[in-house]
C-alpha cells in the first residue's frame, strides 16, 4: 500500500527528501478541466411535468413508489448537462459556477441562487430535481432549513415545501446532510435499495450507481437505515447508527456490514474540495477522480486496478498533475486523448486503444 500525504513546503527539503515525497504526495495546482463534449441540453418538458407530481403522491411510502423516483431519476443523465441543473414543475434553471447556494425559503414563494438571483417556486409541493454534472459541486437550503451539499454527478429529488408527516428525499450520488430538527416530521433519505430516517444530524451518504455499495457516515445524531433482506419471505432489516459509525450497504448481498471509524469527519472534507482515500484501490481512486474531475479515466488491467492507496488530496489539483505522482511508485503509463480521456495501462501498453 502507498500512502500520499501533504507535507511542509517541498522547497524546505533536500533534494532526497523532496524525491522521496514526490512519491506519496499530491501537490495543489490549477484543477484540470475537460474539453466539454456537449453543448448545454435542456431537459425535455415532458420530462419536467413529470415530475411535478402533487402533494398526495410524492412521498415514496410503497416500493413501487421509490420504483417510480428510481426511474424518474436515471432519466435525467447528469452526463448530458454542463450546468448544475434545477428543474422545477415548468421550467429547468441553470445554476453558474459563481452560484454555489441554492436556497428555498419557507415564509415567501421565493427560490434564492446564488447572492442576488431569485425565481418564484410553485406554491404547491411539488417535487423539484437538482442534477450536479460531474466536475461540480453545490450547496441546496430545503425549505426546512436542512443544508445539503451535493457532490459531483449526483441527483437529488425533493418537494419544495414539506407539508406531509415525513421529510422525504430521493439520493442517486453523493450528499451531505445537516438536517434541521423537527422531532414531529422524521426526516427520510431514499436511495435504490435503502432508507435512511432521521431526526436531527449530521451524516453523508454515497450512493453512486456505478459503486457496488450505498455508504452512510454519521457524524452527529443517530440514523436508522432500513433494507429489504431477500430470502424465500422477503423481509424488512433495520440497524441503528451512533456517531463515528459508517454503514456499508451491499447493493449484491443485500446487507449491511457496520464499523467505527475515529476519523468520521474525513467523509466529509469533499465539501471543503478535499477527497480521502484510505486503503482503496487504483480502480476505485480512478473512478473517483473521473467523477471529481469531469474527465473520462479507463484502466483495463486487473493488477493496476487492484494496488492499494491511502491518502487525501485537494480538488483543485490537476488530475494530469495527480496522476504523475501517483506513478512515481507504482508501474504505469498513462495517454490523454483529445484532453477528453486518459487511458491507465501498464508499461507493456504504449497506446490508447481506438474505440
Amino acid at each position: 500500500m502507498t500512502e500520499f500525504h501533504k507535507k511542509a513546503p517541498v522547497d524546505s527539503f533536500s533534494e532526497d527528501e523532496k524525491y522521496q515525497l514526490k512519491k506519496r504526495i499530491f501537490k495543489s495546482v490549477h484543477q484540470y478541466k475537460r474539453k466539454r463534449l456537449m453543448a448545454r441540453v435542456s431537459i425535455a418538458a415532458s420530462l419536467i411535468i413529470g415530475l411535478g407530481i402533487g402533494a398526495k403522491t410524492v412521498f415514496f411510502t410503497t416500493d413501487k413508489q421509490v420504483g417510480t423516483y428510481t426511474k424518474l431519476a436515471k432519466s435525467l443523465e447528469v452526463d448530458s448537462i454542463s450546468e448544475v441543473s434545477l428543474v422545477l414543475q415548468e421550467r429547468t434553471i441553470s445554476v453558474g459556477e459563481e452560484d454555489q447556494v441554492i436556497s428555498y425559503n419557507k415564509q415567501s414563494n421565493k427560490i434564492t441562487i446564488g447572492n442576488d438571483k431569485s425565481v418564484e417556486k410553485d406554491m404547491a409541493s411539488v417535487m423539484n430535481t437538482l442534477v450536479v454534472p460531474y466536475g461540480r459541486r453545490t450547496e441546496l437550503q430545503l425549505s426546512d432549513g436542512t443544508k445539503i451539499w451535493v457532490n459531483s454527478g449526483s441527483k437529488l429529488i425533493y418537494p419544495s415545501e414539506f407539508k406531509e408527516d415525513t421529510r422525504t428525499v430521493y439520493l442517486e450520488g453523493e450528499a451531505a446532510f445537516d438536517v434541521a430538527h423537527d422531532k414531529e416530521h422524521p426526516f427520510i433519505v431514499l436511495t435504490e435499495g435503502q432508507e435512511i430516517e432521521v431526526l436531527g444530524t449530521v451524516f453523508n451518504v454515497s450512493s453512486y450507481a456505478d459503486e457496488p455499495s450505498v455508504n452512510t457516515a454519521l457524524q452527529s445524531g443517530k440514523v436508522k437505515i432500513s433494507y429489504h433482506k431477500p430470502g424465500l419471505l422477503t423481509k424488512t432489516e433495520s440497524v441503528t447508527l451512533l456517531p463515528g459509525n459508517v454503514a456499508s450497504y451491499s447493493r449484491h448481498k443485500k446487507s449491511i456490514v457496520t464499523k467505527a471509524d475515529a476519523d468520521i469527519k474525513k467523509y466529509f472534507l469533499w465539501k471543503d474540495g478535499l477527497i480521502v482515500f484510505k486503503n482503496d484501490n487504483l480502480g476505485y481512486i480512478l473512478n473517483r477522480l473521473s467523477k471529481y474531475y469531469n474527465v473520462d479515466i479507463q484502466i483495463d488491467d486487473e493488477e493496476l486496478k487492484s494496488q492499494k492507496f491511502s491518502g487525501y488530496l485537494d480538488l483543485k489539483d490537476s488530475v494530469g498533475q495527480v496522476l504523475e505522482l501517483i506513478k512515481q511508485s507504482t508501474d504505469f503509463e498513462y495517454d490523454t486523448k483529445n484532453g477528453t480521456s486518459i487511458y491507465v495501462h501498464n508499461n507493456t501498453k504504449t497506446e490508447m486503444p481506438m474505440k
